[in-house]
């Protein structure tokens, strides 16, 4: 009977030291959580030259750089280079034919560009679709789209611009062909104009 009773204290006494262990290591998955959310925080941290815009501000990059140059045709025929855009604040917007919430942002953006003077603000659309002008042509005519367009297919300036294939992204490049700001989704008119207007006023 008294070697039954330690035999029970014994197993009791390694569950207890068992629970104890798991209560202080974390489970695998957190484990690889938590190593995901670093690999996540340490890609964000090597593309910190511009900064995601919250839903409700339009916040300034921590750090800035130049806006890649390129040399793209664009849907009326003619070759079109950021470098020709200096001197004027840019809303540059990739997007698609197949983005559903492509067509919510593009009237907003058609209404901008009826808004503002081309000689200081330039509205450009990068289309990202695969079979170009084919689908980009009667897409621009349904939606009535007056500003320019440019053909991206093969996804060149889509690299060069940090591979944005997540459509819509909207950056705004300020009048020194600086990248400000980039919007990672549908973005309002409101905060358009708001990102744009400290840059016509001088904002460097």
């Amino acid at each position: 009977m008294r070697a039954v009773s330690w035999t029970s204290a014994g197993l009791l006494l390694a569950a207890l030291t068992f629970f104890a262990a798991c209560a202080e290591d974390p489970a695998p998955e957190t484990t690889a959580e938590r190593s995901a959310d670093a690999e996540v925080s340490d890609a964000a941290g090597s593309d910190a030259a511009v900064t995601d815009a919250p839903a409700d501000t339009a916040s300034r990059p921590r750090v800035r750089r130049t806006a890649p140059d390129f040399e793209r045709p664009t849907l009326t025929g003619d070759t079109m280079r950021r470098a020709a855009w200096e001197g004027r604040v840019v809303v540059l917007n990739f997007w698609a034919t197949w983005c559903a919430p492509c067509r919510v942002e593009i009237p907003r953006l058609i209404t901008l560009f009826e808004e503002v003077d081309p000689a200081e603000v330039l509205v450009i659309g990068v289309s990202i679709d695969a079979e170009g002008r084919a689908v980009v042509d009667p897409f621009a005519e349904a939606m009535g789209i007056p500003y320019p367009l440019i053909l991206d297919p093969d996804h060149t300036m889509a690299e060069a611009y940090g591979g944005h294939y997540a459509v819509p992204t909207t950056f705004i490049i300020d009048q020194n062909g600086t990248m400000r700001q980039r919007f990672m989704r549908v973005v309002a008119h409101d905060e358009l104009v708001a990102a744009i207007e400290p840059l016509l006023n001088g904002d460097t």
